[in-house]
């Protein structure tokens, strides 16, 4: 008994074009990761570094390196503008959200001719 193998051309167009599809999920994958392990790097960076001082009017940054960041300033709230935004909280409870302007004081810079 002889047994011959002849490819249906349908079957094999299928096969080659699902495993094409197979590979690009693959690669997109693999760059999904190397985008993820960037943004979870850049949160650990900016979540353990030092905080900028805003008094001075701060230190210029972009804004896709502002996520995560501290930042430190002084000042006083004005409880006379506070405001109430009704919410939901994390665990789905209705919560107030109060917030409050703060009015940064102001420092003079001396400044010495040469």
């Amino acid at each position: 008994m002889s047994v011959t193998f002849r490819p249906l051309p349908v079957l094999t167009f299928f096969c080659v074009l699902l495993f094409a599809v197979l590979i690009s999920l693959g690669v997109w994958q693999v760059q999904r990761l190397q985008w993820k392990l960037g943004l979870i790097d850049l949160i650990n960076r900016n979540m353990h570094a030092r905080p900028l001082n805003l008094d001075d009017g701060g230190i210029p940054i972009r804004e896709s390196d502002s996520e995560y960041l501290h930042v430190s300033l002084s000042g006083r709230f004005d409880n006379s503008k506070e405001a109430y935004i009704y919410g939901i909280a994390p665990q789905g409870a209705p919560a107030y959200h109060v917030v409050v302007p703060l009015t940064m004081l102001r420092r003079r810079i001396s400044r010495t001719s040469t």
